[in-house]
């Protein structure tokens, strides 16, 4: 099963992307999947989606937000085994390995980067 990351940061800056997450999570645990795939949405050039990204009316969101948005994926994830990767280039933070016992080296990750101690992967190549 692949995710794009609940399909993270797809309801853009200020979207409900809380509820968003915390619907994907549900589906997901009610599915339960052996291996979740997550990556960040990017729009591409030329679609209506990436025509309103560079109009101003949709504003991606920030790497710290994405990253939010995985960390609040991960801790309501409740399928056991997961295989749960997010290493996809779409990905600012790659995480490979299984849930649950991961978690809290996801986590603690996920938090590293939160507060600049880890270095993100760069923009370049991500769409718009």
């Amino acid at each position: 099963m692949t995710v794009i990351l609940g399909m993270t940061g797809a309801r853009g800056e200020g979207g409900d992307w809380e509820e968003h997450i915390r619907s994907t999570a549900r589906i997901i645990n009610e599915m339960k999947p052996r291996h979740l795939s997550a990556m960040t949405f990017a729009p591409a050039r030329g679609t209506p989606l990436g025509s309103d990204v560079l109009a101003g009316r949709f504003q991606v969101c920030s790497p710290d937000h994405i990253l939010e948005e995985c960390r609040l994926l991960v801790e309501l994830l409740d399928v056991n085994p997961l295989h749960f990767t997010s290493n996809h280039a779409s990905n600012y933070l790659p995480l490979k390995g299984g849930l649950p016992e991961d978690r809290e080296k996801f986590l603690s990750l996920l938090d590293q980067a939160l507060a600049g101690k880890i270095r993100l992967r760069k923009t370049l190549n991500r769409g718009i």
